[in-house]
């Protein structure tokens, strides 16, 4: 695509990418997770996508941008489409915003797709923000009506119809760039359209393969959080695609020093373990970058980064103290959600690498806002503390963890053996005495 037509899609990482799944793992909160061994539940809330800057679809469109009286009719029609759709989602939300997609649609080119399928997302996201609860039920429900909507189900078709387009004649053209005026997907809109898809929860499998197909071959033309966010769309959707996570990898090992921010890199690391690719060479080329920048990252990317390396049995050492040191900076550990805590110290406890000083203070915040754990955190933190042969740590609190009136019944039966298998598993670390068991 040359620069006199590429759109300016600006934005940032998600920062809450993913629906974890619940599990006994520990489930990376920002941008979700899968379950892994040891670890805890992940964030329901939508994507680190959504928590931080959203990308954003610049009103200058791509496309029909010759220099004849007709293309630019067509282009300030876009715009006003454009303009239209923002207004709409800003005043009247995902209802007036599809209201304008109905009585628009055929006059919609790629970008105009891409925006009012984002806006829609987005709207999705801010909402979920706002839901602090363990799961996701209301939110889900609205996304589903959404979905179900004849307009929401035309959009999506009219995405797929002009993604169809790029990808044959990109078919005809290799991985050439289509001239200027017969482009009618811009690339970098695949990605968009799957941070949305995953925003929405909409696992559109033929959709998504032929946005993989149309990105491919154009990463090098993307901006850094938009590789990040095509990453971060399918690992999120469990969607496999080989060949798009083949090629991200290449693009990512040859990036140049500083090019893609902390938050950028730890948001690829999560999407890569959470895909479960295998890249030890991609791996340790994010670790090495991130050692230097982990003072930008935010409590629940530092947590998530520990627990994307600590799933994957990747150590490296100079990361996880460069990690816990930021953690341990100044009050930033009481900015840490409990769910983020257990799987901070989860993902050292898993690799077996120490952190005095983090967990010093961790303890602490664990002791004062003790009631704020659900039964899967104090197992975790408990099998983490034990595990490093941490025991004096969690002493001032043996009470706590003992106590059956603080998060014993909140235990599902369910769960029950398992979290009990834990606390005795501690225990016995920690000899505790029968004298002790008594007192608490």
């Amino acid at each position: 695509m040359s620069e006199k037509t590429a759109a300016s899609l600006r934005g940032s990482v998600p920062s809450k990418a993913v629906t974890a799944r619940r599990g006994r793992g520990g489930g990376g909160s920002g941008g979700g997770g899968a379950s892994a061994a040891g670890g805890g539940t992940g964030s329901n809330k939508a994507s680190e996508a959504a928590h931080e800057k959203v990308p954003r679809v610049a009103t200058e469109m791509n496309g029909n941008s010759g220099n004849s009286a007709a293309a630019q009719r067509l282009l300030k029609i876009n715009k006003a489409i454009n303009r239209r759709l923002t207004e709409a989602a800003s005043g009247g939300g995902a209802t007036a915003l599809l209201e304008v997609v109905a009585s628009e649609l055929p006059r919609m080119n790629g970008v105009n797709l891409a925006t009012a399928l984002h806006r829609v997302a987005r709207l999705s996201a801010e909402t979920s923000e706002t839901d602090d609860t363990p799961n996701d039920t209301c939110n889900e429900a609205q996304r589903q009506k959404i979905r179900e909507l004849p307009s929401f189900q035309a959009l999506l078709s009219a995405i797929e119809q002009r993604a169809l387009s790029i990808r044959a004649r990109t078919s005809q053209l290799g991985e050439a760039s289509l001239p200027d005026d017969e482009e009618p997907f811009p690339a970098q809109c695949a990605s968009i359209v799957a941070w949305s898809c995953a925003t929405l929860r909409l696992r559109h499998l033929t959709l998504l393969d032929i946005l993989s197909e149309v990105a491919g071959p154009r990463l090098d033309e993307f901006k850094p959080y938009e590789v990040t966010n095509m990453l971060w769309a399918y690992a999120k959707l469990s969607v496999p695609s080989p060949t798009l996570f083949r090629k991200t990898s290449m693009r990512l090992l040859k990036r140049a020093p500083g090019e893609f921010k902390a938050q950028c890199l730890s948001l690829a690391a999560w999407s890569i373990a959470t895909a479960r690719w295998r890249d030890p060479p991609l791996f340790q080329s994010l670790a090495g970058e991130l050692v230097g920048q982990a003072m930008e990252l935010k409590p629940q990317e530092i947590s998530n980064t520990l627990w994307t390396f600590a799933k994957s049995r990747f150590s490296h050492a100079p990361l996880f103290e460069a990690l816990g040191s930021a953690a341990a900076s100044g009050h930033t550990i009481w900015r840490f959600k409990p769910q983020e805590l257990s799987n901070t110290v989860w993902a050292f406890a898993t690799l077996g690498l120490q952190h005095p000083n983090l967990f010093t203070k961790a303890s602490g915040v664990v002791v004062r806002r003790s009631r704020e754990l659900i039964p899967q955190n104090v197992a975790n933190l408990l099998w983490a503390y034990c595990k490093l042969k941490l025991p004096n740590a969690l002493s001032s609190s043996q009470s706590f963890w003992m106590s059956p009136s603080s998060a014993s019944p909140a235990i599902s039966p369910r769960s029950f053996p398992w979290w009990l298998w834990q606390v005795r598993a501690c225990v016995l670390t920690m000899s505790v005495s029968s004298t002790q068991f008594t007192e608490a």
